[in-house]
């Protein structure tokens, strides 16, 4: 019997959907980052995928900044109604009560305010035990600490020294007592898109984008 000798893109592909279907199956209440760009359109592209001809069964979560391009917003719209999806939209409402915004204010304390505050608000207010999100390991040595399972405390607080071992593909989304009573945990993934072990780099999530003609919002005029 021949061998099937898969591409390297359809190794990733195919190494993304079944982590996606195990999450899937394994915690009760996930949700998928989608902020338009190529990064979570890959990985909205690969849930579709993983449940074809079945919707996602669980919802995008945009956390907003209000700063977006209006056809971006109206893109995400677009596509959240295309394909079936259930959208939740999330703005830090204390971050616009004090008017924050990257030009007066500055872009760290900015995104620290209306991004990570704002998802971490999110998830404690919908109670999601998972969280997908489209971090490469290739963009910023930090994120290359991430493993397929990124368990963070209650607090939402992330010890990069103190994590499971995942060895080949082996991993485990069993919580211990102490994290399954946390108002969330949150999963960095899915797959080796911003696994330590990752071979999802800019180059492959570009020729994924052209070969499976990938729906994303793309500012960039030529």
């Amino acid at each position: 019997m021949d061998q099937i000798r898969l591409t390297h893109l359809r190794q990733l592909e195919a190494e993304s959907i079944h982590i996606i279907r195990e999450v899937a199956a394994e915690f009760s209440n996930p949700v998928m980052l989608y902020s338009i760009g190529k990064d979570s359109s890959v990985m909205l592209h690969l849930a579709r995928k993983a449940f074809y001809p079945g919707t996602l069964p669980f919802p995008l979560l945009h956390v907003d900044t209000g700063w977006k391009f209006r056809e971006m917003y109206e893109f995400r719209d677009r596509t959240a109604k295309a394909y079936g999806c259930e959208l939740l939209v999330h703005k830090n409402p204390e971050g616009v009560a004090m008017g924050i915004n990257p030009f007066v204010h500055g872009s760290a304390k900015h995104t620290d305010i209306m991004k990570t505050e704002g998802l971490k608000q999110a998830l404690n207010k919908y109670g999601f035990d998972a969280a997908f999100g489209g971090a490469r390991r290739d963009e910023e040595k930090s994120r290359a600490k991430e493993r397929i399972y990124s368990f963070r405390d209650r607090f939402h607080r992330w010890d990069p020294k103190n994590q499971r071992p995942e060895l080949c593909t082996t991993t485990t989304g069993k919580l211990t007592k102490a994290k399954a009573s946390a108002s969330s945990r949150s999963l960095t993934g899915p797959s080796r898109i911003s696994g330590n072990t990752s071979g999802w780099k800019i180059s492959t999530l570009c020729r994924c984008i052209s070969l499976r003609n990938v729906r994303f919002w793309n500012a960039t005029v030529c």
